[in-house]
């Protein structure tokens, strides 16, 4: 296995430059480091205030965690578990939280806002927006490719960007 000294990301064997980094990946031996690195990161929890930063899957959960500990940033992941109606006692786990000390908010906001300035330049399309999108207007304007569309699509019809209301 192959692990990205910079972004964390695991890879097999046969991959050598992370495709997000586009830097050389490292062997195994990495790995221990990660793992003694993300050790150190729960340790620094201890006895401070925590805040939940974000709510999610595991996979988006575990990604904003290997950015932050790729920045020395100590932070946990925790499920959050729900028992589903009708079940008899079987636990699933649906969600999970990123929990964070309150100190380090304002450097993550920053940390995370220049991630996705990156990855909009990466992609090549559209530029990184900070306006409000004013949802109450007849015709809205994509952040990500800058069309022109009616809120009645929910959708852009250029990149297909979602910015209708959530179906519950």
């Amino acid at each position: 296995m192959n692990i990205c000294p910079k972004c964390l990301s695991e890879y097999l064997d046969h991959v050598s430059i992370c495709p997000t980094c586009k830097i050389d990946l490292k062997n195994e031996s990495l790995y221990q480091e990660v793992k003694n690195r993300s050790d150190i990161s729960k340790e620094q929890l201890k006895d401070t205030s925590l805040v939940q930063f974000v709510k999610g899957t595991l996979e988006n959960c575990r990604g904003l965690e290997k950015i932050l500990l790729a920045e020395k940033i100590p932070s946990a992941v925790l499920p959050i578990h729900d028992t589903p109606k009708g079940s008899l006692g079987a636990l699933t786990i649906a969600e999970y939280i990123l929990l964070v000390r309150e100190e380090d908010v304002e450097q993550i906001n920053n940390l995370l806002k220049e991630h996705f300035r990156q990855q909009v330049a990466l992609e090549g399309k559209g530029e990184f927006v900070e306006h409000l999108i004013k949802m109450e207007e007849d015709t809205l304007v994509c952040p990500a490719c800058g069309e022109n569309f009616t809120k009645n699509n929910k959708e852009c019809p250029s990149c297909g960007l979602f910015l209708g209301e959530p179906e519950h």
